[in-house]
């Protein structure tokens, strides 16, 4: 019989673990960590240091894991696992730090997170600690401190980028491999930027500031991602520029719970990627129907062609916006429907994006020539109409490319009140008259143009 452990692959997944607090709403610490690292396709595996009491708004209490359950935590790890990567993040006391240089730097990739207190106020690492954390970051291969926490470790006044770099200087000089400075805590900044550096090169990063107050775990997700790119063997500045492209989608898609700030989102790029795929799904079925009833859609195309897109659910811009590549084009009572991918669309897609603002869940629609047996036939289904009207466009919109449609989706929603079906405008110089209809996703909109051209037929 076979006492001994069975001979595994150590190859078929990166393994990263985290070091750090339990979050009991499960925003940050170690419950951010893992997240991050199953979204990113690293098994997480992880020592707890602390047990914290707390939520989305404030810090009730820290229960403090003995070092000695710390270090036998590690060792139970390290005699099963190849660790590809590590991170810390709340260590709380020097004891604990000690337990880590001894049990941890050296058998793998470390990145320090010296986080020292909370969002909501709770103390992280005791003041006295901070010498050893210290000592730590000297043998760190990466270390992401805020800008507080970069004042802290520093004793330097950060205000611009240029201290960030300057702080980042001196944390290299301690002996850190590479130092990320996180800028997003600088004020009057419409842009948040981060600044790599390393022995070799500087990197400063710019991403816009998304107005949100979910943002409840983003520091631990950050670091935690690039503990797990590094656990995939990224170099740390491919980590780095792989996070920061990573934290962003987790911030657009950051999750309204609790009273406090609510936890950013570590799956919302997994989400996305499950979202274009049900979307497109959705346009395929769509495009069913339209060739079910080509000989209805060929009468009703417009002459600068027609489209049908179907917006994700938080889409900001059109490559978020699913349309059909070419538009659609009429040959004889056929209909010729190009692919469908994303970012296909300007004009169309720009109109749902404008429709979400005021009511998100409406995100397809479809365009058709303007005729006014549509219009009667909508009255006689009872369907929302709305209208604008191109003359009345001011000149500093005209003169902007793409913000006609904007702004006359606008006029037209505040007009009516409610969620319309149909947005119609009769046109300008050179601008073809035309009708929108606007549904929840793309096979809502067909089955109600199907009605509407049957009808309009019929009248």
């Amino acid at each position: 019989m076979c006492t001994e452990p069975s001979s595994r692959s150590k190859h078929e997944i990166p393994v990263a673990m985290s070091i750090g607090g339990s979050d009991p709403d499960g925003g940050a610490g170690i419950q951010a960590d893992l997240k991050t690292f199953t979204s990113l396709g690293v098994y997480g595996i992880t020592v707890i240091t602390c047990v914290t009491a707390q939520n989305t708004f404030r810090y009730l209490l820290t229960y403090e894991v003995p070092p000695s359950v710390v270090e036998a935590q590690i060792d139970a790890i390290f005699e099963d696992f190849q660790v590809d990567a590590a991170k810390t993040g709340m260590l709380y006391s020097s004891e604990v730090i000690e337990v880590i240089r001894r049990k941890v730097v050296g058998r793998t990739r470390l990145v320090v997170d010296p986080v020292l207190r909370s969002k909501t106020g709770g103390e992280l690492l005791r003041k006295e600690a901070v010498e050893a954390l210290m000592e730590l970051i000297t043998e760190a291969d990466i270390v992401t401190p805020n800008i507080d926490e970069a004042r802290v470790l520093t004793g330097m006044r950060i205000e611009k980028v240029e201290d960030m770099i300057k702080a980042g200087e001196l944390l290299l000089d301690l002996g850190a491999k590479a130092v990320v400075v996180k800028g997003g805590h600088l004020i009057n900044s419409r842009d948040v930027t981060d600044i790599y550096l390393d022995h070799d090169k500087l990197i400063v990063h710019h991403k816009p500031r998304i107005a949100t107050q979910d943002l409840h775990g983003v520091g631990c997700s950050f670091s935690a991602a690039i503990t797990a790119y590094l656990a995939k063997g990224l170099t740390s500045s491919e980590a780095f520029i792989k996070a920061e492209n990573f934290i962003l989608y987790c911030i657009k898609g950051a999750l309204r719970l609790g009273r406090g700030s609510g936890p950013v989102n570590q799956f919302y790029i997994v989400q996305q990627a499950l979202e274009r795929h049900e979307i497109k799904r959705k346009m395929m079925r769509a495009i069913s129907l339209m060739r079910r009833y080509q000989h209805l859609f060929a009468k009703f195309i417009p002459e600068v062609g027609m489209n049908l897109v179907m917006a994700l659910r938080r889409a900001e811009g059109l490559g978020e916006v699913c349309g059909i590549a070419g538009r659609i084009r009429r040959l004889g009572d056929r209909v010729i429907i190009g692919r469908v991918r994303f970012g296909a669309s300007n004009h169309l897609a720009r109109a749902v994006l404008t429709m979400m603002k005021y009511y998100p869940e409406m995100r397809s629609c479809l365009n058709l020539k303007y005729d006014d047996k549509i219009l009667r036939a909508a009255k006689e289904l009872n369907l929302a109409i709305a209208s604008f009207d191109r003359r009345r466009e001011p000149p500093h919109v005209k003169e902007k490319e793409g913000m006609t449609i904007p702004w006359g989706i606008s006029e037209a929603v505040r007009g009516l009140g409610k969620a319309p079906d149909l947005i119609y405008d009769l046109g300008d110089v050179g601008k073809e008259p035309m009708i929108r209809i606007f549904g929840r996703d793309a096979v809502e909109v067909i089955q109600k143009a199907i009605l509407l051209m049957a009808k309009a037929e019929a009248l």
